[in-house]
C-alpha cells in the first residue's frame, strides 16, 4: 500500500486499510472492472490503489478542483488508461466500478448525486465510498472543508436503496486512533478556522481534496505502521460504533 500514499493522513490511511479489507472481504479483489471511475479523487491515492486492484481497462478520474486535476494528471502521466476530467457526467450503464470517497457530504443535493450515480452503472457494478460519521462529532475541520452533513448509519443506508442499489455494507471506521486525536486536531483546526477569511462551500471543497496539512511531512513507514496497529481494534463489532467514518459498499442489481 505505501506506494500509492501520497500523504499519510491517518483517517485517510485507516480508511484505506478498511477498503482493502472490506474488498477481500467480499471477494473483490482482481476481480475484472474494466470500466472504473472516482469521482472526486483528490490526489489520487485510493485511484492508484484500484488500478492495482482491478483489472480496469478505462479509468475516469472526475474532479471538479483545477489544481487537484493538474497533480492528478503529473501523477498518472504514464497511465495511458487514465482520463483525468473535470466534471462528472453520468454515462448510462457505463462503470463496472465507482468509488467515491469523502465527497457526498460535501454536495447539498446528495440524493439527486447517488440516482446519477446509479444511472451511470452497468448491472451488476459495484460502488464503493465512505463518508464522516454522525452529526454528534461535527468538528471545526468539516466546516473548514465545506461539508454540510456528517451521515447516521440508517441514513447513508436509506440514501443508497433508494436510488436503486442493493446488498448495502456499512462498515465503520476510525476508532480508536481518531478518537485519541480529536483534542490535536480540534487544536489545529480550530486554529485554522480562526485565521481563515470567509470561504464559500465549493472553495473549501476544492481545497479539502488536495489539503492534508502536518500529513505532508509525517514518513509514511512510520505513520503506517501505527495505523495498521490500531486498525485492527477498528473491526471488533462493538467498538467499531464509535467510530468516525463509513466505508461502504453496494451493487447495482
Amino acid at each position: 500500500m505505501k506506494q500509492h500514499i501520497s500523504a499519510p493522513a491517518p483517517r485517510m490511511l485507516l480508511r484505506l486499510i478498511q477498503l482493502m479489507a472490506t474488498l477481500e472481504q467480499q471477494n473483490l479483489m482482481h476481480t475484472s472492472q474494466a470500466r472504473f471511475c472516482e469521482i472526486g479523487p483528490g490526489l489520487g491515492d485510493a485511484s492508484s490503489l484500484a488500478l492495482d486492484c482491478f483489472d480496469i481497462q478505462e479509468a475516469h478520474l472526475y474532479e471538479d478542483a483545477a489544481a487537484a486535476r493538474s497533480l492528478l494528471e503529473k501523477r498518472f502521466t504514464d497511465q495511458e488508461r487514465v482520463l483525468i476530467l473535470d466534471s462528472f457526467r453520468a454515462k448510462p450503464d457505463y462503470y463496472n466500478l465507482v468509488m467515491c470517497f469523502e465527497v457526498i457530504e460535501h454536495i447539498e443535493h446528495d440524493q439527486t448525486f447517488i440516482d446519477s450515480i446509479f444511472t451511470s452503472m452497468q448491472t451488476d457494478g459495484h460502488f464503493l465510498g465512505s463518508v464522516p460519521a454522525y452529526m454528534s462529532k461535527w468538528q471545526d475541520v468539516d466546516e473548514l472543508a465545506g461539508h454540510f452533513r456528517r451521515y447516521e448509519r440508517q441514513e447513508l443506508q436509506d440514501k443508497l436503496e433508494a436510488a436503486g442499489f442493493t446488498d448495502v455494507h456499512l462498515y465503520p471506521y476510525g476508532f480508536p486512533l481518531i478518537n485519541l486525536l480529536y483534542p490535536l486536531r480540534k487544536l489545529y483546526y480550530s486554529g485554522l478556522l480562526r485565521k481563515r477569511q470567509q470561504t464559500d462551500m465549493a472553495t473549501a471543497t476544492a481545497k479539502s481534496g488536495i489539503s492534508r496539512g502536518l500529513a505532508k511531512s509525517f514518513n509514511t513507514s512510520f505513520v503506517l505502521c501505527i495505523v495498521r496497529f490500531f486498525s485492527l481494534f477498528q473491526s471488533i463489532p462493538y467498538l467499531s460504533r464509535l467510530g468516525d467514518g463509513f466505508v461502504f459498499t453496494c451493487r447495482k442489481p
